[in-house]
């Protein structure tokens, strides 16, 4: 049990020691100023393998999944669920007409209640305007997801007065995209 002791005491003291020589190759300063792969050679420590098939162009919220955790396949829109994506799921937006249309942040959307069942709409938007949070569920495919998340979408226009975001393109064999949304309230969307 001594001699166990020991070895692990004898251990700590070396790496103790390894480690104030390396801490000793640089000051607080010089981390500062100057990022470590620019000062010597380091090795990569991660690497992203993606696939590149077709199915990163499907849909990013599939219509055969459990979103909500209740035990029940979701297939269409939930209100009560946050969809990710280019919109805010918090702000409602209209569209802008112009030769290349896009949708504009309008307002900030708002919880209001269905009459007819007494459930919450969370994301609730008012006349002509778009639920940002309908809006990803609808548009976002798993390449958009992908560039959102790496570096914040995928950008048409990009200046210091204006960024629009543009969606993937998707297939022509229109076999990886397709959303139906039957029984809608109009606040949602």
């Amino acid at each position: 049990m001594m001699n166990r002791t020991r070895t692990v005491i004898a251990a700590l003291v070396a790496l103790t020691a390894t480690t104030t020589v390396v801490a000793e190759d640089f000051n607080s300063a010089q981390f500062a100023a100057t990022p470590l792969s620019l000062t010597r050679e380091t090795t990569p420590l991660v690497m992203l393998a993606m696939s590149v098939d077709h199915q990163l162009f499907y849909k990013a919220y599939s219509d055969y999944t459990d979103l909500d955790s209740d035990g029940r396949i979701d297939t269409k829109y939930l209100d009560g669920f946050t969809y990710r994506g280019y919109f805010d799921p918090e702000i409602c937006y209209t569209y802008n007409n112009e030769p290349d249309g896009y949708f504009q942040a309008y307002d900030l959307a708002s919880t209001s209640q269905d009459t007819n069942t007494a459930v919450d709409i969370r994301y609730s938007c008012e006349g002509s305007q778009w639920s940002g949070n309908f809006l990803n569920w609808a548009t976002m495919s798993r390449i958009d997801m992908l560039r959102s998340v790496l570096f914040g979408g995928k950008r048409s226009t990009d200046t210091k007065s204006q960024t629009i975001l543009e969606r993937a393109e998707l297939p022509a064999d229109v076999h990886s995209f397709a959303k139906v949304s039957e029984d809608y309230d109009a606040r949602i969307i």
